[in-house]
């Protein structure tokens, strides 16, 4: 991607990598709780900007060892 915003990228993939949460998954700003939806999003900028090795991508990979919550426990 050639253009204004390629001196941004970095600024930006820093950004979506800051919101990652130590479960793995994507909050909405960094600290927050992750969200699916907040996950796919910050994926999908990650590969556009070409960075998605800057994200911990193997924490994506599996749940936690929890117990049962109480979506999937309802199920």
């Amino acid at each position: 991607m050639d253009g204004w915003w390629d001196d941004e990228d970095d600024a930006r993939a820093a950004v979506c990598c800051r919101c990652q949460t130590y479960e793995g998954g994507f909050g909405g700003e960094p600290g927050n709780e992750a969200h699916g939806g907040y996950v796919f999003c910050a994926v999908a900028a990650l590969l556009i900007l070409g960075r998605l090795q800057d994200a911990d991508t193997q924490a994506l990979q599996a749940r936690r060892q929890t117990d049962d919550d109480t979506t999937a426990a309802a199920r």
